[in-house]
């Protein structure tokens, strides 16, 4: 296995973004050898994927639930140091880390299986295998998932901030505790302001289109909730329809709660 990295990104596509989604969870595509002849090959693959960039190229719920967003400090000019300086101290440290890593992941290949975590995660048997890992490294409970909700947390927020369907509602609802009708009737809302001689336009990358526009209110659920617009979808013999509340705007992250496995007796640890 290979680990997959791009560096220097400034933006993912809708299209590279469901790729990318796919990657990490795992999944399979079928094709024939010689198009039309001889048997059906199936290719499968998972793997962890580094994305890397000045800012976030992430913008889409679904790849944002499958990430861990990491923001590195700027070295400062007295820090600065050769690359050789760097990659010498690095191999002094090496047999450290290295250590220390397998500790972790003997840890966790023992009892990721039978440890939880709460609230449960969309990755979830990578967060019980890194929780169960936490003893080993010296972490409290809940460390590894706490800062990984956290960093997901953060991207939503900021992604909040300058969605232009949260802009759209935040005109839509100034007066309005809850707000109900169908995708058509939010993009008839959003053209009504935008004619609007007096008013201000709405803003350009907001989707022109009732499809589209239902697409990005189920795909972003989560960071609308963020922003301060809780949304529920109801269907019966009617088109479906669209209930926005307005609650509260949270940054906040849930307290994460483990429960380990019971550790054995020295008896019965194999030696």
């Amino acid at each position: 296995m290979h680990m997959l990295s791009f560096d220097n990104l400034s933006q993912i596509d809708a299209e590279v973004s469901d790729a990318l989604c796919c990657v990490t969870t795992g999944a399979a595509h079928k094709v024939r050898r010689l198009y039309t002849q001889g048997q059906l090959h199936t290719l499968r693959a998972r793997n962890a994927v580094i994305l890397n960039g000045i800012s976030n190229s992430v913008a889409r719920e679904d790849l944002v639930s499958r990430s861990i967003f990491i923001e590195l400090r700027p070295i400062p000019d007295a820090a600065q140091r050769k690359e050789s300086t760097l990659r010498r101290e690095f191999q002094h440290e090496l047999p450290w880390i290295l250590g220390a890593i397998l500790d972790g992941v003997v840890l966790a290949l023992r009892d990721g299986a039978d440890t939880t975590v709460f609230p449960s995660h969309r990755l979830e048997d990578a967060a019980c295998f890194a929780t169960a890992a936490e003893p080993a490294l010296q972490f409290p409970d809940g460390a590894i998932v706490g800062a990984w909700l956290r960093s997901q947390t953060a991207t939503q927020v900021d992604l909040s901030s300058t969605d232009p369907v949260v802009e759209v509602l935040e005109r839509v609802m100034t007066s309005l505790p809850r707000w109900v009708g169908t995708a058509t009737d939010l993009m008839n809302q959003a053209i009504a302001m935008d004619e609007a001689e007096d008013g201000k336009p709405i803003p350009k990358d907001f989707p022109r289109r009732v499809a589209r526009l239902g697409e990005h209110l189920h795909r972003n659920k989560t960071m609308l909730e963020r922003a301060g617009f809780k949304l529920t979808f109801t269907r019966s013999n009617q088109p479906r329809m669209i209930t926005i509340d307005r609650v509260t705007a949270s940054s906040q992250t849930p307290t994460v709660a483990v429960t380990r496995p019971t550790t054995p007796a020295q008896s019965e640890v194999a030696p």
